[in-house]
């Protein structure tokens, strides 16, 4: 790999080596709050670590505070298996502003979420496979474009991953089989955490 395509790389997938600590969590907050914003417009919700669900009207309040609870929950259990498995000095705030950049890849689906072909097809699978509509017709290329548009919402999740692992290896100050599994149970943990956390607000709201 040369050195330009070595530079664009790390760029893309390893920032954090570029980017200090401040900037990460300036960059990624505002990235979050603008995200939150966007998708009280689309009824897009991130309820969750790595998930995306559109159609639930809500207060603006309920956007914003999604992106960063998911935030705030991966950078707590994040830290916590470091600090319980590993001897590696490592701050809470290291963890909590390269976590938030990590992030910044789910701001494409707030965009993409926007389009009014996105829009209305949700509303159409909706009344089709929800509400049992039998009147609904979609088109098949109406679906396949949709299915186009979860492939790359999926793509820029696993992106979003690969970023926070990157950020989570990082902070261990090694890699290797132990710190991928504590990734990988890390990211368990706080997508169940989440998802309670997420349950009681919506109950709440």
């Amino acid at each position: 790999m040369t050195e330009n395509r070595k530079k664009i790389f790390n760029l893309i997938f390893d920032p954090f080596g570029i980017l200090s600590l401040k900037q990460s969590l300036y960059y990624g907050i505002a990235i979050i709050f603008i995200s939150g914003l966007l998708n009280s417009i689309s009824n897009t919700h991130f309820d969750g670590i790595l998930d995306i669900h559109t159609g639930k009207p809500a207060p603006l309040l309920i956007f914003i505070l999604e992106g960063f609870i998911n935030l705030i929950v991966v950078s707590v259990v994040f830290f916590t298996l470091i600090k319980i498995s590993l001897t590696t000095h490592v701050s809470f705030f290291e963890i909590f502003s390269q976590q938030s950049f990590a992030r910044w890849p789910f701001i494409l689906i707030s965009f993409l979420s926007l389009s009014q072909f996105y829009q209305d097809i949700i509303r159409l699978i909706y009344q089709k496979y929800i509400e049992l509509d039998k009147s609904v017709i979609i088109s098949s290329n109406d679906f396949n474009l949709f299915l186009i548009i979860l492939l790359i919402m999926m793509i820029i999740s696993i992106w979003s991953l690969i970023l926070m692992y990157n950020s989570f290896r990082r902070a261990c100050d090694k890699g290797g089989i132990k710190v991928i599994l504590l990734f990988i149970t890390g990211i368990i943990i706080s997508e169940i955490l989440s998802k309670f956390i997420f349950l009681i607000l919506y109950d709440f709201n």
